[in-house]
C-alpha cells in the first residue's frame, strides 16, 4: 500500500514542479506577475481535530449526533505558486454507523428494534492538489485575511479491524484559511471522502459510500513564506525590468562616448606635425557581454558588440586583456555558478579568437562564480567583462 501511495503523490507532483524548472522565473497571470521561489521555499505543516460522519446502507436508522466520530488531520505540503499547491495528508481515528445485522463491525447486542451499532478505527492517507482561486482571480496578496481553497485528492483508506480492508478513496473539500501572521494560519477543513460501499463491512445496497469530515487546526509556514510580486509595467518580454534595461543602455552609452573621446585624441595626435616616430598606440577596452538566466551562449546582438571589441584589441597588439565571467549569486549553487561563469568567459574568448582573429596570447580567461555586487539587479550580474 505504501508503494501505491508514493506513486499517487509522485504522479501529481510534476504539476507543481514544472513551475520550478528555473529558480527565478517571471510568471504571467491575468491580474499580476510574480517571481517563483526556490523548491525548498513555501513548505508548510498543519494539524487539526474535529468530527466525521459515515453515510452507508443502514446508517439512516441512527440519529446524526450518535454517528459523529472524532477525526484527526496531519499534513505536509508546499505552495509552488500563489494559486497552486500540493500536500500529503494523514486523516483518521474512528468511524461510526448503524446496521440491521450485516457487517464486520457490529456491536455485541442489538437494540430493542434489532439494530446494531458499528464502530471501527481507520486511516486515510491521500495526496491533494490545492487551488487558491482567490489568488488566481483577484491576484496574490500575502496579507489577505481569508481565502477559500478547494482541493481534489486521491489515496487509500485502511481499516484496522475486521478483515483490515484497504480501499481506494477520492477526497474533495475546501480548506478555509484564516491568516494569523506570516507564519501561522487557522484552518477550517471541510472534506467529503468517497469509498467503495463494502468499506463499512456491508455488501449490497448503494454502489458508493463515503463520509463527511470537518476539522479545525493550525498551519505553520516555513521560510520563505511569500511570493515577490512584480509590477506589470516594469516587465518586458525578455524578463528584464525597465530599470535594469535602462542601466544596461546607460552603460553602453558611457562606453561609446569614452571610445569616441579616445578616437578623437588619436586623430589629433596623428594630425600634429612632428618627426616620425615608431610607437604602439594603446587603447583601453572595457566591454560587457550580458547573458540570460542559466545560459552561456552569446546572442547575435552581443556578437556585434564583440566585433567592435576585437577591432580595438587588435589595434594594441602588445597589450594584454582579461576576460572575466560572472553569474548571479541569487540563483544556483556555488559550484554551478563557478562552472557557468568560466563557460561564459571561454565562449567570449572563442568568439574573439576564432571569429574575429584576435591573438589568443593577448587574452587571459577566468571565472569568478556568483556575485551580486557588480550591478544592481540579478540579470546584470550574468555578465562577462573584457578589460
Amino acid at each position: 500500500m505504501k508503494a501505491k501511495l508514493l506513486f499517487i503523490f509522485l504522479a501529481i507532483a510534476p504539476i507543481g514542479l514544472f513551475a520550478q524548472s528555473k529558480e527565478e522565473t517571471t510568471i504571467s497571470q491575468s491580474r499580476h506577475q510574480y517571481v517563483t521561489n526556490r523548491f525548498w521555499d513555501n513548505w508548510f505543516i498543519s494539524a487539526g481535530v474535529g468530527g466525521q460522519v459515515y453515510f452507508g446502507e443502514d446508517d439512516h436508522i441512527g440519529s446524526f449526533g450518535k454517528r459523529v466520530a472524532p477525526a484527526l488531520d496531519i499534513a505536509v505540503g508546499k505552495w509552488f505558486t500563489p494559486g497552486l499547491g500540493l500536500r500529503l495528508q494523514y486523516s483518521g481515528l474512528k468511524l461510526k454507523g448503524y446496521s440491521k445485522g450485516q457487517g464486520w463491525y457490529l456491536s455485541n447486542q442489538p437494540d430493542v428494534d434489532g439494530n446494531y451499532t458499528q464502530k471501527w478505527d481507520y486511516m486515510n492517507l491521500h495526496g491533494d492538489v490545492m487551488f487558491n482561486v482567490v489568488s488566481m482571480i483577484a491576484g496574490y496578496n500575502e496579507k489577505r485575511i481569508y481565502e477559500p481553497i478547494p482541493y481534489l485528492g486521491f489515496g487509500y483508506v485502511h481499516s484496522y479491524e475486521g478483515t483490515h480492508d484497504n480501499e481506494f478513496a477520492t477526497n474533495v473539500g475546501i480548506l478555509n484559511r484564516f491568516r494569523l501572521s506570516s507564519a501561522l494560519d487557522i484552518n477550517l477543513d471541510v472534506r467529503g471522502t468517497l469509498v467503495p460501499q463494502e468499506f463499512d463491512g456491508q455488501v449490497g445496497g448503494r454502489r458508493g459510500e463515503g463520509f463527511l469530515t470537518a476539522t479545525v487546526g493550525l498551519t505553520y509556514k516555513f521560510k520563505t513564506r511569500g511570493f515577490k510580486s512584480v509590477s506589470t509595467s516594469e516587465v518586458i518580454s525578455t524578463g528584464i525590468s525597465v530599470s535594469e534595461m535602462q542601466a544596461i543602455t546607460d552603460k553602453l552609452k558611457e562606453q561609446e562616448a569614452y571610445t569616441r573621446r579616445l578616437q578623437d585624441e588619436l586623430n589629433n595626435e596623428r594630425n600634429k606635425k612632428q618627426e616620425p616616430t615608431i610607437k604602439t598606440e594603446t587603447i583601453s577596452v572595457t566591454r560587457t557581454v550580458f547573458f540570460d538566466l542559466n545560459e552561456a551562449e552569446i546572442s547575435a546582438k552581443e556578437k556585434i558588440n564583440l566585433k567592435f571589441t576585437a577591432e580595438q584589441i587588435k589595434k594594441s597588439p602588445s597589450k594584454k586583456y582579461t576576460i572575466t565571467g560572472y553569474a548571479d549569486k541569487a540563483t544556483g549553487t556555488t559550484e554551478y555558478n563557478q562552472t557557468l561563469s568560466e563557460k561564459r568567459a571561454q565562449n567570449v574568448f572563442n568568439i574573439l579568437v576564432k571569429e574575429y582573429n584576435v591573438n589568443p596570447n593577448q587574452l587571459t580567461v577566468s571565472g569568478k562564480g556568483g556575485t551580486n555586487s557588480l550591478f544592481d539587479g540579478n540579470s546584470l550580474n550574468r555578465v562577462v567583462i573584457v578589460e
